[in-house]
């Protein structure tokens, strides 16, 4: 058995060092606007369900809500599911459960590794939207709230003229408005600085978001339910 696991390790070390990065056209920028769903573990794209023995299925949802953050590294995904479910085994007192979960996670982390790369692909394509950069002029850009000042008013006009920013902006209001955070979904201030701290390193803010709070910002939906569906419990 120890060679059969050696040797899964081996594929999945073989399959991750595989270039899987969804990449925008010359010229355009990856673009996304606020929606994170899951249908629990499994890919819906090659057709997959599968039962795990384990409480791993909140570490499927966050590996589903990963895949489709636009512009996040797959491997940053991978490490997070295997961390996740490492967790869960950790946390069982007895030895031969704790010995079965390390063996399924092992075989759930060679799966999405080995064969996740369509998954994350498509996940991309459909959560980003590539565009050309807006070029408008200073007296095209919209004039930023009144209470706005500074850098921050700077900050708001210059987002007026850039789509990315634009869509990043939205998404983080949506964020903390899904949260009942209303002083940081309607502070306009705080929603510039907060991108100013992290928009180079955006998804892994959104990511940071879903981890502390998966069940208000992932939609958690049954296997083939669609969108009309009532969302899982």
């Amino acid at each position: 058995m120890k060679y059969l696991f050696l040797a899964l390790a081996l594929s999945a070390m073989a399959a991750r060092s595989q270039l899987c990065e969804f990449e925008c056209p010359s010229g355009t920028k990856m673009l996304q606007d606020y929606e994170y769903v899951s249908n629990g573990c499994g890919s819906e794209t090659m057709g997959i369900r599968v039962d795990p023995e384990f409480a791993f299925e909140p570490c499927c949802d966050l590996h589903d809500a990963c895949y489709e953050i636009c512009g996040m590294a797959r491997e940053t995904c991978e490490d997070e599911f295997s961390s996740c479910m490492k967790k869960v085994c950790d946390g069982l007192t007895n030895e031969d459960d704790r010995a079965r979960c390390s063996n399924q996670q092992k075989l759930f982390v060679f799966g999405t590794t080995a064969f996740g790369c369509v998954s994350f692909l498509s996940a991309q394509k459909e959560s980003c939207t590539c565009a050309e950069p807006s070029a408008c002029s200073l007296e095209a850009q919209v004039a930023p709230p009144a209470f706005m000042e500074g850098a921050a008013a700077a900050a708001a006009g210059e987002a007026a003229c850039d789509p990315a920013k634009q869509l990043m902006r939205g998404a983080l209001e949506k964020m903390y408005g899904k949260l009942s955070m209303a002083d940081k979904a309607g502070n306009a201030t705080f929603i510039e600085s907060t991108l100013d701290k992290h928009e180079a390193k955006y998804p892994e803010l959104v990511l940071s978001m879903i981890k502390q709070y998966p069940k208000q910002l992932i939609k958690m939906k049954e296997w083939g339910a669609s969108d009309n569906d009532a969302d899982r419990v």
